[in-house]
């Protein structure tokens, strides 16, 4: 049988050896070559969609011809949810994305505390975030007066990274950056009981990377790096994230408020894109230990902040929301990539 040709892009390297095998001797073009081609970005020396496995480290779990993009270049704001995205696989193929209506960020009916230039430049440390976990030691966006000065790991990869300027000392936690901390966290959305707000439902992923179920070291490693970075100052502490990071952020800030002798205190907490993962219980805890200092930034169309928030869902949105409107000329198809975020924000736009 005859198949038409298939064209994937960011898939996964999830099927096992055997399952490539029968794939490929099955799909066929009428001239009995495979009829399937999974793109990759990336290429020999620079990795930039980390979602699927390099082609180049694994075929085996790639269905059909791997085709890694040779001319592939590093946009100025490496973020995953960017380089996975429709628009930049276009790009990066030579095509033209389409251009939609540009209208500029604005905040609707903002919270009382909540200051733009901070988000914007949180929003400028989360990007640098997540550019030094997907290649380190290189020149990502940063923000000026802003040093890295610890990272903290889990599962031996770098999640929370501590920033320090003048005054502040700001903990910002990355989102997922490939398809197995995608499906084995952020995905893992299960409830279970939670311990730092007894009686509560959490998110299974997010407890679980926390440390608030399981045997997971973060959350005592980020408390001492925290205070490591503190030691001896008064410097306001504020907790930032997007995506999956923006939940550890929110349920880190609940720790800090509500925990004895956690030894910090919260000055603020900036999300961008944060999913939903505590039930009614947690939000209330929440809101009335950090809520008026926690601000959710979600833009209105981002499709992933909002996929687990009842009634679909499980869970529930945490105060103070901070509704963000506007649209770039080319967005990617599902809203929630940082770069959207750190644009709409920019107080200079």
């Amino acid at each position: 049988k005859v198949q038409p040709h298939c064209f994937t892009f960011s898939t996964p390297n999830v099927s096992s050896s055997s399952l490539v095998a029968f794939y490929n001797q099955q799909v066929k073009d009428t001239d009995g070559n495979i009829a399937a081609n999974t793109y990759w970005a990336g290429k020999p020396g620079l990795t930039v969609d980390f979602f699927p496995t390099a082609p180049n480290d694994s075929k085996a779990g790639l269905l059909g011809n791997p085709v890694s993009i040779q001319n592939v270049k590093l946009p100025a704001v490496d973020v995953p949810w960017l380089e996975r995205g429709n628009t930049f696989y276009i790009q990066q193929l030579g095509g033209v994305p389409q251009t939609g209506p540009n209208i500029p960020g604005n905040i609707l009916n903002p919270p009382s505390g909540f200051k733009q230039t901070l988000a914007y430049t949180f929003a400028l440390l989360a990007a640098e975030a997540y550019h030094q976990a997907q290649h380190p030691n290189t020149v990502g966006p940063g923000a000026p007066g802003f040093n890295l000065q610890a990272l903290v790991n889990y599962n031996g990869q770098p999640f929370a990274f501590i920033f320090e300027s003048v005054g502040t000392v700001v903990a910002v936690i990355r989102g997922a950056i490939t398809w197995q901390e995608e499906q084995q966290i952020t995905a893992n959305s299960s409830g279970v009981n939670g311990n730092i707000v007894p009686g509560s439902s959490l998110h299974a992923g997010v407890s679980t990377l926390y440390g608030d179920t399981g045997n997971s070291t973060f959350r005592a490693d980020l408390n001492a790096a925290i205070k490591k970075v503190l030691a001896g100052s008064n410097k306001q502490l504020f907790l930032a994230g997007h995506s999956l990071g923006g939940a550890i952020a929110n349920l880190a800030a609940v720790d800090y408020a509500t925990t004895a002798n956690s030894g910090l205190q919260v000055a603020g907490v900036y999300t961008f894109g944060s999913i939903c993962f505590g039930d009614v219980i947690f939000q209330m805890a929440f809101n009335a230990a950090i809520g008026s200092k926690a601000y959710q930034i979600v833009r209105i169309y981002d499709t992933v902040a909002t996929a687990m928030l009842e009634p679909d869902g499980n869970y529930l949105m945490l105060n103070s929301p901070v509704v963000l409107s506007g649209l770039l000329p080319r967005e990617e198809n599902t809203y929630h990539s940082l770069n959207g975020y750190l644009q709409l924000l920019n107080p200079g736009v």
